[in-house]
C-alpha cells in the first residue's frame, strides 16, 4: 500500500481506539451494501482497511500521536475512491461517532469514575461484539482473513510502513479476537500486556483484569446498555 495510506492508518490509530472488530466488519459490510459499487476484491480491501488501524496495538514500531479529524462526515468517505483508504476513513468515522454517542451514557455512568478511557473503550468493544457475535459476520470475516487475504492480496506489499511480521501479527490478533467469545477475552490477556502471547499496547494491571472478568458479564445483562449499543449500531446503519 502507498505511503499516504499507512500514514493515515497511523494518524487514526494513534489518536483513537476502535469499535469492536466484529462490529466493524458488520457495519463495514452494511456500508458497502448501501453505498458502494465495488467489485469483490475492492470490497475485501475496504474491509481490511477498516481493520488496519488496529495494527498499532501489536507492532513495536510506534510513532508520535498525530492529530486527526475529530468527527467525519460520511460524505468524505463516500467520495474517496481508493477502497483501502476508504476503509481506514470508515474506521475513524465509526469510532468518532461512537465516542460522541456514548458520552454521558448509561454505559459510561455504570463504570468506575476513575477507569481510564482506553479500558472503557475495551469494555464497550467487547459488549458491542457480543451483540453481533452470532451473526454471519464472523464466518465471513474468517474467510476474508484465512483465504482471501492470502490468495488475492500480497502480504509482502500490504504495507510499506510496517514489516511483514507486523502485518502477520495484526492478522493473527484480528483472527483470534473474532473467533473468541467476547466475554472470554479478559481470560487471555496478561497484565504483562500480552494477548494470547502477543504483545499489545494497552497498559493493564492484575486488578483491571480481575475487575473486567467480574464486571463485563454483569454489564452484558444490563438491558439499558444493550439498548444503547443497539441504538448506536442502528444510527450508524442509517447514517450512510
Amino acid at each position: 500500500m502507498r505511503r499516504w495510506v499507512c500514514a493515515l492508518a497511523i494518524a487514526c490509530s494513534a489518536k483513537v481506539l476502535s469499535v469492536g472488530l466484529v462490529t466493524q466488519y458488520h457495519l463495514g459490510s452494511q456500508f458497502l451494501e448501501n453505498t458502494c459499487h465495488y467489485n469483490e476484491r475492492e470490497k475485501h480491501l475496504f474491509l481490511l482497511g477498516v481493520w488496519f488501524p488496529g495494527i498499532w496495538y501489536t507492532t513495536e514500531s510506534k510513532v508520535n500521536p498525530v492529530r486527526f479529524f475529530d468527527l467525519f462526515d460520511s460524505k468524505a468517505i463516500v467520495i474517496e475512491n481508493d477502497p483501502f483508504k476508504k476503509g481506514i476513513l470508515f474506521h475513524h468515522y465509526l469510532h468518532s461517532h461512537e465516542k460522541r454517542f456514548f458520552e454521558n451514557s448509561h454505559f459510561q455512568k455504570s463504570l468506575e469514575s476513575n477507569m481510564p478511557y482506553p479500558i472503557q473503550e475495551c469494555y464497550l468493544n467487547i459488549l458491542e461484539d457480543l451483540m453481533v457475535k452470532r451473526s454471519e459476520s464472523v464466518d465471513k470475516a474468517k474467510i476474508l482473513l484465512n483465504e482471501i487475504l492470502y490468495t488475492d492480496i500480497n502480504l509482502e506489499s500490504f504495507s510499506d510502513r510496517y514489516s511483514v511480521s507486523d502485518v502477520i501479527k495484526w492478522y493473527y490478533t484480528i483472527f483470534i479476537s473474532i473467533t473468541t467469545n467476547p466475554l472470554e477475552i479478559p481470560d487471555h490477556v496478561s497484565f504483562a500486556n500480552t494477548y494470547k502471547g502477543l504483545k499489545v499496547a494497552v497498559d493493564l494491571t492484575p486488578e483491571m483484569l480481575e475487575s473486567a472478568k467480574k464486571t463485563l458479564p454483569e454489564l452484558s445483562l444490563d438491558e439499558v446498555i444493550s439498548k444503547e449499543i443497539t441504538a448506536y449500531i442502528k444510527l450508524m446503519q442509517s447514517s450512510y
